[in-house]
C-alpha cells in the first residue's frame, strides 16, 4: 500500500464509500501479520479444500459440472490431480482450466489404461498457449519440462517471478522441437525490486530450440541480452 500513488489509493478505496450500513469487508492475506494489522478481531485461518470440495472445483473448471458423475472414468484422474495440487484451490482451478480447453477426454482414458501408477496428465499436453509464472500456487516455469509434446506457440508471462536459474533450465525448451513461436514477457513495472542479473540469465538459460520461426521479448530488464 505504501508504494501506491495517490490516484491509485483513491481508486482502491472508492468502492467502499458506497456500502450499505452494517456492510462487512473480508480481507484475505497469505501473511498473518497483515491480517492482524487490518483486523480488529482474531484471524481466521483458512485451510486447504477437502478432497470432496477439491474434486468438485476441478470438475467445475474441467467439465462445467459439479462432479464427475457424467464421466466416471475421469474420477480417478481427478483424485490424482487434486492430490498433486495438494488441494490448493488456485492450483486445482488452473489445472481444471487447462483440462477444459486443451485435453481430449479420450486421451485421458488412454493414459489411464496404459499406466494408472505413473499417470501424468500434464505430460500429455500438446498445446499451452499461455503460462503465467507464479511464485506461489499454479504452474511453475519448471513444469514446462514435463510437457515434452508441446507444439505451436507459447506466451510465457511474469518472468520477473523467476527465483533461480535452475527453474529456467528445468523448463527444457531446447527439447521441444515442435514449439516454433515463443513470446517472453516480464512485468512492465520496471522498479527497483527487479533483479537485473537474474533477468539477464533467463533468456540464455531457457535455450529454446534453434528452429524457431518467432521469438518476442517484452519488458526485459536484464543487464544484457
Amino acid at each position: 500500500m505504501s508504494g501506491m500513488k495517490i490516484l491509485e489509493i483513491g481508486t482502491f478505496y472508492r468502492p467502499f464509500l458506497y456500502g450499505k450500513p452494517r456492510s462487512k469487508i473480508i480481507v484475505t492475506s497469505r501473511r498473518q501479520r497483515v491480517a492482524k494489522i487490518l483486523s480488529s478481531i482474531s484471524v481466521h485461518h483458512v485451510t486447504v479444500l477437502s478432497d470432496e470440495n477439491a474434486l468438485s472445483l476441478l470438475a467445475h473448471h474441467a467439465l462445467g459440472t459439479k462432479n464427475f458423475d457424467v464421466q466416471q472414468f475421469l474420477y480417478e484422474i481427478g483424485e490424482y490431480l487434486v492430490k498433486r495440487c495438494k488441494n490448493l484451490p488456485l492450483a486445482v482451478k488452473a489445472v481444471g482450466g487447462i483440462l477444459r480447453t486443451k485435453v481430449n477426454p479420450k486421451d485421458l482414458e488412454d493414459i489411464t489404461a496404459r499406466d494408472r501408477k505413473i499417470l501424468s496428465i500434464l505430460s500429455s499436453l500438446q498445446t499451452l498457449s499461455k503460462l503465467i509464472v507464479s511464485k506461489s500456487s499454479g504452474l511453475k516455469l519448471k513444469d514446462l519440462g514435463k510437457l515434452s509434446l508441446l507444439q505451436g506457440e507459447i506466451y510465457i508471462m511474469e518472468l520477473q517471478n523467476v527465483v533461480n536459474v535452475q527453474e529456467v533450465i528445468d523448463a527444457r525448451l531446447m527439447h521441444k522441437p515442435s514449439l516454433n513461436k515463443i513470446r517472453l514477457a516480464w512485468s512492465n513495472n520496471l522498479d527497483n525490486s527487479r533483479n537485473e542479473m537474474l533477468e539477464a540469465e533467463v533468456p540464455n538459460s531457457l535455450k529454446p530450440q534453434e528452429n524457431l520461426s518467432s521469438l518476442e521479448i517484452d519488458f526485459y530488464g536484464g543487464a544484457k541480452l
